[in-house]
Formats: C-alpha cells, structure tokens, sequence
C-alpha cells in the first residue's frame, strides 16, 4: 500500500502511459487540425511568444471556417500589456483632469489608442464572438496540506467535474492551480487540465 502512494510510483506509471500511447499508431481524421507552435511557424509568423492579437486573428479566421470546438493549450495567465499603454494611460488622465474643450480631440485619438492596444479585450471578444473555444490551464498536482488559499475563480469552477458517482482512481490532488485571466476565462466555453 505505501508503494502504490509513492511518487516513484507515480512517474512511473505516466512514463508507461505516455509509452503506451506513443506506440499507438492511428490515422488521424481529416476533421481534425493541429495548429503546432514549431520552428517553422515561428518564421513564418513572428517571435514567440504571439501576441494575443495573432491569437484573435487565429480564431476569428477559425471560427469563419466554421470549426466547431477550437481548443488552445496556451497559458494565458497574465495580462499581455503594451508599454505604449503607460503612456497613453498617464496622457489621458493628465488630460482629463484639465477639462478643456480644446482637448476633445486628442482625447478620442488616445482613447482610441487605448482600445487597439488592449489585446487581451480584443482577444476575448473574438473568443466571445466564436463561442466554441476551450482553454487548459495548469495546476500543481501535489496533496494539499490545509485549505486552500483562495477559492477558485467562479468561471474556472463552473468546469469541476461531479465526482461523486466517479471511480476516485481518477482524482489528482493539487495544491495551486494557474487559470486564465479574467477576461479570457470568463469568455471561455470551457477550461481544462
């Protein structure tokens, strides 16, 4: 009993499982498109890491094809901040707070400014807009000694499995989870490990 607890154990077993399904050999469906982040699409398109507006144009072009789940195993974490967005952000409230009329103008064009550097409400709303994008996100999968810190997010728990009926073989104990941020999170149809 205590051997099958065991960390060594447990490597063990995922490095048989992942063996196991490398051997496998199938052909793969015609339906079915893998998007690879390699060396060659990387030269092509840009330096990784993409920006969140290369990843809007994905899914806006995906969901235009009418792909019917598009699933993206990148964390997105954090948010993706332009540092032009510090400066349009300090010019606007320098002036806003003078209240002149005179000002109007630029205050649109930096306001617009503001709205093509946030790419991550861009990238959110063509995620919204397709309706069928799935996100991962890790965790830490270690036995938790106490309670947890924070809850999770509401949009990451809508995901939890009800496990009650499920075999607890299944159940990976973890001690921290990193989902997406907010704004993708909640736009996502659904998350996963």
């Amino acid at each position: 009993l205590l051997i099958t607890k065991s960390q060594f154990i447990g490597k063990v077993e995922f490095a048989n499982y992942d063996f196991a399904l490398n051997q496998i050999t199938r052909d793969p469906q015609n339906n079915i498109a893998i998007i690879a982040i390699d060396d060659k699409s990387i030269a092509n398109l840009e330096r990784w890491p993409w920006p969140r507006s290369l990843q809007e144009q994905m899914i806006e072009k995906l969901a235009q094809a009418g792909t019917r789940v598009i699933g993206s195993n990148i964390v997105l974490s954090e948010p993706q901040t332009h540092i032009g967005s510090v400066f349009i952000n300090n010019a606007l409230t320098e002036l806003e707070s003078r209240s002149n009329p005179e000002l109007n103008d630029a205050i649109n064009i930096l306001k617009e400014g503001q709205i093509q550097l946030d790419t991550d409400f861009k990238l959110a709303s063509a995620m919204k807009e397709a309706g069928n994008v799935v996100m991962g996100m890790q965790f830490q999968l270690v036995d938790p000694v106490g309670k947890p810190d924070n809850p999770l997010p509401d949009y990451v728990s809508r995901n939890a499995l009800n496990l009650e009926n499920e075999n607890s073989r299944y159940i990976f104990p973890a001690i921290s989870a990193t989902p997406p941020i907010d704004i993708l999170g909640e736009t996502t149809l659904a998350i996963g490990h």
